[in-house]
């Protein structure tokens, strides 16, 4: 399980910090539809080439209250989520990966893949 404050993550990701940084995080999401725990989720906004996870921002704070987003657009994000932090990146897989890089090298266990159809 994740135990990392907003701050620490934002030295990890190399980000810049907006609005509050009081919550600890517990969990990671790249997807909207599956945010489980949303007071203490941290969601990656990923920009893809028919996707823009910057466009749930709203519905995941609105509605599953979610308050802490890593973004990587220049919108004024503060003005309209007041509660909510915000790591400001300029690419957002890139920070996931950074992320998961720094999570993965504190432990020592060995790393299996299984593949198949």
């Amino acid at each position: 399980m994740l135990n990392y404050s907003i701050k620490d993550i934002a030295k990890i990701i190399n980000a810049k910090c907006i609005g509050h940084f009081d919550c600890t995080i517990k969990s990671v999401s790249i997807d909207s539809r599956s945010v489980v725990g949303s007071e203490n989720v941290l969601f990656f906004a990923l920009v893809g080439q028919n996707h823009d996870g910057h466009r749930y921002i709203s519905e995941l704070y609105n509605y599953l209250g979610v308050k802490a987003f890593v973004v990587s657009n220049d919108e004024d994000y503060l003005s309209q989520f007041p509660n909510a932090s915000f790591l400001k990146v300029s690419n957002t897989l890139d920070a996931l990966q950074k992320f998961a890089t720094y999570h993965r090298s504190l432990f020592t266990y060995p790393v299996v893949g299984i593949t198949g159809s």
